[in-house]
């Protein structure tokens, strides 16, 4: 019996850590369109993005990086060059409210 409740301890925690392991750090709404398409806002916050931005899942590709509309979600990961946020990677989320 003392297994069987090990076992299931070790199975809760692979499920609470398999939940966690996301391929990207952050998370966010885009919030607004841009003047500049090498930038998008993400939660408020505005990022840069280039051709070298890698894009996942179904998102279109422009001209001179990724497109997105006011309201989809997306996962993404950011690195810090010249004082500006950069986005390396983004993912499109599915929107829970459709």
């Amino acid at each position: 019996m003392k297994t069987f409740y090990i076992l299931i301890s070790l199975l809760m925690t692979f499920s609470v850590t398999a939940a966690d392991n996301t391929p990207y750090e952050h998370e966010g709404i885009v919030t607004a369109q841009t003047d500049n398409p090498q930038e998008i806002e993400i939660s408020n916050q505005v990022y840069d993005v280039n051709l070298q931005t890698t894009l996942h899942g179904s998102i279109l590709g422009g001209e001179l990086g990724p497109i997105l509309r006011t309201g989809d979600e997306v996962g993404f990961n950011i690195e810090l060059r010249d004082n500006k946020h950069y986005i390396t990677d983004i993912w499109a989320l599915e929107n829970d409210d459709d």
